[in-house]
This record gives C-alpha cells, sequence and structure tokens, in this order.
C-alpha cells in the first residue's frame, strides 16, 4: 500500500515538472511557401509564407510574427539573415504573408523560418529550417546544349549508351 502510493506520488510529480498540464508556450508547425512544404522552382520571385500554430493552451492566439529569410540554412541556424528579417511584425496574419526582402535570383534554393508571439506575450520557438526555389521564369534562362557525337557532316547524333 505505501509503495503504490510513493509511485503514484512520484508519478503525479513527474508529470506535474514535465510541463502535461499545460503552460508550455506556443510553437511553429507546419511551415509552408506558397502552400507547399519546401516547393522546388516557385513560379515567381516575391513567395507567399504560411504556418500553423501549436498550443497546449486552448484560444491561442497570434499576435505578432517574424520571419528570417537567407541564402543558406547555416546563416538561419546563426540567428542571421541576409536576404530578409523584417524583426518582429505586428500582425496576427500567418496565411499567405508576403516576401518584402532582397531581390531573389532565378534557378537558386532559399532558406527560413518563423517564429510568433502569442497574445499573452509568450514567444515561440522558431520552427523548423524550410527551403524553396525559384525556378527558371524567363526563356532566357534556359540555356543548355545538345549532347550528342559528332558526325563527318558536322552534325550531332543522339549518343547510344549500353548496359
Amino acid at each position: 500500500m505505501k509503495n503504490a502510493l510513493l509511485t503514484t506520488l512520484s508519478l503525479f510529480a513527474i508529470l506535474s515538472l514535465s510541463g502535461c498540464g499545460g503552460g508550455s508556450g506556443p510553437a511553429v508547425v507546419d511551415p509552408l511557401c506558397e502552400n507547399l512544404e519546401n516547393p522546388l522552382g516557385i513560379d515567381h520571385l516575391r513567395p507567399r509564407f504560411s504556418w500553423k500554430i501549436r498550443s497546449t493552451k486552448n484560444g491561442t492566439e497570434q499576435k505578432a510574427w517574424q520571419i528570417m529569410v537567407a541564402s543558406s540554412p547555416s546563416l538561419l541556424e546563426n540567428g542571421q539573415a541576409d536576404l530578409w528579417n523584417p524583426g518582429e511584425t505586428g500582425s496576427a496574419e500567418q496565411i499567405l504573408v508576403p516576401y518584402e526582402g532582397e531581390g531573389l535570383e532565378q534557378g537558386l534554393v532559399y532558406y527560413w523560418k518563423v517564429r510568433i508571439r502569442d497574445q499573452e506575450g509568450n514567444l515561440s520557438g522558431w520552427g523548423p529550417v524550410s527551403e524553396f526555389s525559384v525556378g527558371l521564369l524567363e526563356p532566357e534562362a534556359w540555356k543548355g546544349e545538345y549532347i550528342g557525337f559528332p558526325t563527318e557532316a558536322g552534325y550531332l547524333e543522339a549518343p547510344q549508351l549500353k548496359s
């Protein structure tokens, strides 16, 4: 009987200390760019970002967000953004937030992350680092050469492959 009571009290103490009873702050989940997860080749130079909030507290509302966009994930991991960091922006907007940073280039990969502040002033941790790339948007960007063998007549013939 004494062991069962001690076990029950120990379990209650562990659960209380681990935060299972609530009280933890909000978290950013499901980051999307153009409503896609890590899209390759989006079709414009001003992407839009979306995310969801996870919280153990009912009624949690976003009051501000901060997005960072960088040319490499290591910059974001070090708290730096070389393309866009507007700082904390007071807004409940979290669906299709437009990019307003430095000009993006076709054919490159970019990285981003977001965090939010709730109605009680709690700041979430940064959401996961996500990525997107900008597609080749203009015909001039599509450059390549035909691969083949030169012939005596000056033409290129398609290579033949053998296994």
